[in-house]
């Protein structure tokens, strides 16, 4: 099994975050996700992840 076998090709991911942006064009945002395979294989390991994402204009 590879390190990010999720136990099945179907896999879903649900997310959930807060952001901001401001005057001068960034943004700041933090989001957790979830995924995985919803149960519909026998193994399902999951895996969940913390984004922490800063945007600038170029």
């Amino acid at each position: 099994m590879a390190l990010n076998d999720l136990g099945s090709t179907f896999e879903i991911r649900s997310m959930a975050g807060v952001g901001r942006s401001f005057a001068n064009g960034t943004a700041l945002s933090l989001s957790l996700s979830h995924k995985s395979n919803a149960s519909t294989a026998d193994i399902n390991p999951g895996v969940n992840s913390l984004h922490l994402r800063w945007h600038f204009p170029l």
